[in-house]
């Protein structure tokens, strides 16, 4: 496993880190470490004279200076961990991360449960926002194609938001069964009251989003969120190995398409992953649903069902994500386009865009 520390110099105003909610009862979040920034070109950039480019930052070019530290536990890692931190100097922060000893436990497989824990609170900020934006426009807006297209939206994300509750709660409840001497520390926004989780915050070196008084929320509930949770049953063991690399959130693509994809990679995850040889599974050769696995040997696949990278246009995406249709080793994986057959391919996109709103 290679888990890798990001530190951003740069002012307060470019973290650009997702916020997310880490209690849905009480709404509490904050700044999450674990996934990556978002891009953010500044048009003054405030870094005076030239950045060596051992610091360059390409989330935030040209407002600062990054510093990576890459830890490393075996040989060949294909799991990867990221942690983003930022110092703000100019009001006098220093660049210390001991707090991330904190995690350090005898298993690193439980940063897994972090990774997950934030991003499955990230995805329930985006999925909130983009419902409270929907109904904003349902609301007051004039356009009728607007309306048709927040209505859409509203539908999808409301799902979305139900995954990402469930989610959130399989990893809270993992969090806590791994607390303790050599896990896990106390769990970020456990407290009923928000206002009294700042030690933890403190502990962990996360930045809260503040929230006026008379917005807080508290859980008055008998039975606090998440212990009235079921963990599914690959979890009660503690924590399985999980396929999907917690770095990369879903995104809005263009306004149009909402990406609820939960595991696109990105490109270094494909290195070493799979022996790709020459060769394609054409629609002459191998009509129908069949892909090369591995670019080895051809098997019949149920459907593609994702795409790498998200943002690009059809005839750039290079990875397609296949889910078999018989027991050959993994249910899913990733395989370059020329290895899947092109009615497969047709098939996906026009489902793609049977999902997409109207224009």
């Amino acid at each position: 496993m290679c888990f890798t520390v990001y530190i951003h110099h740069t002012t307060s105003e470019h973290d650009t880190r997702h916020l997310s909610i880490i209690n849905p009862v009480t709404g509490h979040t904050v700044y999450s470490p674990w996934q990556r920034p978002y891009y953010t070109k500044c048009e003054h950039p405030h870094i005076v004279g030239p950045i060596h480019p051992g610091e360059h930052c390409k989330w935030h070019p040209g407002c600062c200076r990054l510093e990576c530290r890459k830890w490393c536990w075996t040989k060949g890692c294909k799991v990867l961990a990221e942690y983003h931190h930022f110092v703000d100097k100019e009001k006098g922060e220093v660049n210390d991360t001991s707090f991330l000893q904190q995690y350090m436990g005898r298993s690193v497989d439980r940063l897994w449960i972090a990774g997950h824990f934030f991003k499955n609170g990230v995805e329930l900020h985006m999925a909130r926002h983009f419902i409270k934006e929907s109904r904003r426009i349902i609301k007051e807006s004039p356009n009728p194609l607007d309306v048709t297209r927040s209505i859409w939206l509203k539908e999808r994300t409301s799902a979305d938001e139900q995954l990402a509750i469930a989610g959130l709660g399989q990893f809270a409840l993992l969090w806590n069964m791994n607390v303790g001497f050599g896990g896990l520390p106390p769990r970020p926004g456990f407290e009923p009251d928000p206002r009294r989780n700042g030690d933890i915050e403190r502990l962990l070196g996360l930045r809260v989003v503040p929230v006026p008084d008379s917005e807080v929320v508290v859980d008055t509930n008998d039975i606090k969120w998440p212990y009235y949770v079921k963990l599914e049953q690959q979890y009660q063991a503690g924590i399985e190995p999980i396929p999907d690399i917690p770095v990369i959130v879903p995104s809005i693509v263009k306004g149009t398409r909402l990406e609820s994809l939960v595991d696109p990679m990105p490109s270094a995850q494909f290195s070493g992953s799979h022996t790709l040889k020459t060769g394609s599974v054409g629609t002459r050769s191998n009509p129908g649903n069949l892909a090369r696995k591995g670019g080895k040997t051809v098997h019949r696949a149920e459907a593609v069902v994702g795409h790498w990278p998200l943002t690009e246009a059809r005839n750039a995406v290079k990875w397609y994500k296949v889910r078999w249709a018989e027991d050959s080793g993994d249910k899913e994986t990733w395989e370059n386009n020329h290895h899947i057959s092109a009615e497969l391919i047709h098939v996906y996109w026009q489902r793609l865009d049977a999902d997409t709103p109207p224009q």
